[in-house]
């Protein structure tokens, strides 16, 4: 492999804000990525329930036809849900978008691979909530915990032929050591990007070994 160009569309956790450079610089040193372009917004979400979120991002892209002016990449990452389930975005819609922009990303690069990172634990409350909980456990304003986003992405990955990484069982981040492994509670922090770091690096070698 001479070298991958390389998308990012995500949140907080992915804009390199937090825990020197997230997981950014890992991916660079041990992956070949020849150029990385990163769309990731904190706080944004998938839907358009969301701020900022990737389908408005994408939506823009693509009447402005900006994407044509980039090399065609050869591996899309995409981690978003973790804030469709704290802004509330409805369940149903977020399958619906998610599928959307797997295949919209297909259509303007049939050969790019798109790969979804499934959400970590994270503890907080949601938008409008009085107490903070474990978000796979903690319901939303609509009435949905994370653990019913990380579903609709299960569905999303059979139905759109995509890998999705469990990011939250092999990351192994959880109630127990989130102390350790997350800043304020919600965000990694050094020792968090290197546990994801290890599973990114391990799950994306094996995945464009034949990019």
């Amino acid at each position: 492999m001479n070298g991958i160009d390389m998308w990012i569309y995500g949140d907080s956790l992915s804009t390199g804000t937090h825990g020197k450079n997230a997981y950014l610089d890992a991916l660079k040193e041990q992956l070949p990525v020849r150029e990385l372009r990163n769309f990731a917004v904190g706080s944004s979400g998938l839907t358009e329930e969301t701020p900022n979120s990737m389908i408005d991002r994408m939506k823009r892209q693509l009447r402005e036809e900006s994407y044509k002016e980039c090399s065609p990449p050869q591996l899309v990452l995409i981690w978003h849900g973790t804030n469709d389930w704290y802004w509330g975005s409805a369940p149903d819609r977020f399958r619906q978008d998610a599928l959307w922009a797997a295949d919209t990303l297909r259509q303007w690069f049939p050969e790019t691979l798109p790969v979804w990172c499934g959400p970590i634990f994270r503890l907080e409350a949601p938008d409008g909530g009085k107490e903070a909980g474990d978000a796979w456990r903690l319901k939303n304003k609509r009435g949905h915990t994370l653990l019913d986003y990380w579903r609709a992405l299960e569905d999303c990955s059979q139905a759109g032929h995509f890998p999705l990484l469990d990011m939250n069982r092999q990351g192994n981040i959880h109630m127990g050591n989130e102390g350790i492994c997350l800043e304020d509670h919600v965000h990694p922090n050094e020792e968090g990007y290197r546990r994801i770091a290890r599973v990114l690096i391990k799950n994306l070698k094996e995945l464009t070994a034949d990019l």
